[in-house]
């Protein structure tokens, strides 16, 4: 789990896990030299503004903790990274496109957010104007990626070959939506946080996995990515976004905990 917000000092909090060690790319098989953001590093920029010696950010061991553990002075750092799964080919070529398509709808959602509420919907038109479709599958692609390495740093038994070919390909995956929802005020001072939980997953009609749910949130713009098999029940697919779908209006979801039933 990462959850970074502003203390009343002007400094930064940052709650990060644990990861793995050094591996091959799970999008290509080469060599895994190259690390993900768990947080967008344009998210954190746009979020709170530039982060340096006299505004950094400080690393928590835990959510509840309070105590400071390691200094950040850049949104470069290691410790907003998750550990090396993907090579540099895939991470800056091969994926640049969907993280700068991610990049623009997040400018947009924290811009555009209390309207979007009070309507309860966007639409992907109004994000991308031209080329509207493609653009809308690469910010779902953005979290494709994400989601594949989050997995593999996480141990959680989903088989990434398929997330990979999606990449690869430039394809939607079938098995992972999308859902936008406002979230609640939160009890902190200054109520902004932004926050990425560990994935939850389960099992319905199979030994490995057929659901895993997470959370992406820059408060209070909250975005729940589901991984979903047929055998899941269907209100994890209720008001979830898909590129495959005929409408590139998107609908906001209720806000709740990532939480397999």
């Amino acid at each position: 789990m990462l959850c970074l917000r502003i203390l009343r000092d002007n400094t930064l909090s940052l709650t990060i896990g644990d990861g793995i060690k050094n591996m091959e790319c799970w999008i290509c098989g080469d060599i895994a030299d190259s690390r993900e953001h768990l947080i967008k590093a344009s998210d954190i920029r746009g979020y709170f503004g530039n982060i340096s010696k006299e505004r950094p950010l400080y690393k928590h061991t835990d959510a509840t903790d309070t105590s400071i553990n390691y200094r950040i002075n850049s949104t470069k750092s290691n410790i907003l990274k998750l550990k090396s799964s993907i090579c540099q080919k895939c991470n800056n070529q091969l994926t640049q496109l969907y993280d700068c398509a991610w990049e623009i709808l997040s400018r947009y959602l924290q811009a555009e957010w209390p309207t979007i509420v009070k309507k309860g919907h966007f639409s992907f038109s109004n994000v991308f104007t031209e080329d509207t479709r493609r653009y809308a599958l690469r910010t779902h692609l953005y979290f494709v990626k994400l989601f594949g390495c989050k997995i593999l740093e996480e141990k959680v038994p989903i088989n990434t070959g398929r997330l990979s070919e999606a990449l690869i390909f430039e394809k939607p995956h079938s098995q992972v939506f999308l859902t936008f929802a406002n979230a609640p005020e939160i009890p902190v001072d200054d109520d902004q946080i932004i926050f990425s939980s560990r994935i939850q997953f389960g099992n319905y009609d199979s030994c490995l996995p057929d659901i895993a749910l997470w959370t992406y949130m820059l408060h209070p713009v909250s975005i729940r990515i589901s991984y979903l098999s047929r055998s899941s029940p269907h209100e994890y697919r209720s008001r979830a976004w898909h590129p495959s779908q005929p409408s590139t209006q998107v609908r906001l979801g209720n806000y709740h905990v990532s939480a397999v039933k």
